[in-house]
């Protein structure tokens, strides 16, 4: 009898291990957004959307440009932090999960007459590869992009740069590594713009499932917790009617 009690057990395990629905979400590191130690507000979001042991989730850090790439072509299942430029409407969150801040690093003569980012106009900008800024800046900006922010960090300070469009959180832990002194400065929150997570077309369902369950956990006061937790305030909070 107890033989068949344990075999009772292990089946009912089994069943609830194999039940478990696998999620693959692909993500840059962003700081307390994205961390690699699986923290961040991004994070929060996603185990509460998707949480255990319904879900088994699975987090893999890329480059951006290659993380929207397999989402897109269907290799993974969620890519985080995306703009609604990004991907087709029918593949991103109905609702923003936050409003992106990009600040600019620049030189103290470019700061000091910064007037937006008209004040970029015919100057050598660089961001990450992807980030697609510019859209946004003046016609006759020299706008590039690179994989690296250490290396273009290291550009500007080499003077082959005029400014990197990017965040002070994630510029700051490399600092001593690419040589950046208080010569540069920052202008703070120069680009504002609503942030997605986009979804594979081959899993809609993850892609509903998310939208209602994010609804309730805004409406509940759950996700400015989050955003509490990980940012210290809420300005990054979008302010959202249903």
């Amino acid at each position: 009898m107890l033989c068949y009690l344990w075999v009772a057990v292990l089946l009912a395990l089994t069943t609830s291990v194999s039940a478990a629905e696998t999620v693959l979400v692909v993500t840059d590191e962003w700081a307390t957004f994205s961390n690699k130690d699986g923290s961040g507000y991004y994070f929060d979001i996603i185990h509460a959307v998707y949480p255990s042991p319904q879900f088994d989730v699975k987090i893999e850090f890329l480059p951006y440009a290659r993380s929207l790439m397999l989402a897109m072509e269907g290799k993974a299942d969620i890519v985080l932090g995306i703009y609604d430029s990004d991907v087709p409407n029918t593949q991103r969150s109905t609702y923003p999960i936050e409003i992106d801040s990009v600040d600019a690093l620049t030189t103290p003569d470019i700061a000091q007459h910064w007037k937006g980012l008209e004040s970029l106009s015919g100057k050598r900008v660089m961001a990450r590869t992807d980030y697609g800024f510019d859209e946004m800046l003046p016609a006759d900006a020299i706008y590039s992009e690179y994989h690296s922010l250490p290396s273009i960090v290291k550009m500007l300070v080499a003077g082959k740069i005029d400014a990197v469009l990017d965040y002070e959180a994630d510029i700051e832990p490399i600092r001593e590594e690419t040589g950046l002194t208080d010569k540069f400065v920052y202008v703070r929150d120069v680009i504002n713009k609503y942030v997605y997570i986009g979804f594979s077309k081959s899993r809609p369902e993850l892609q509903q499932h998310f939208d209602q369950e994010y609804k309730k956990l805004y409406q509940s006061g759950k996700i400015r917790e989050f955003i509490l937790k990980n940012l210290g305030d809420d300005a990054r909070l979008p302010k959202l009617e249903f």
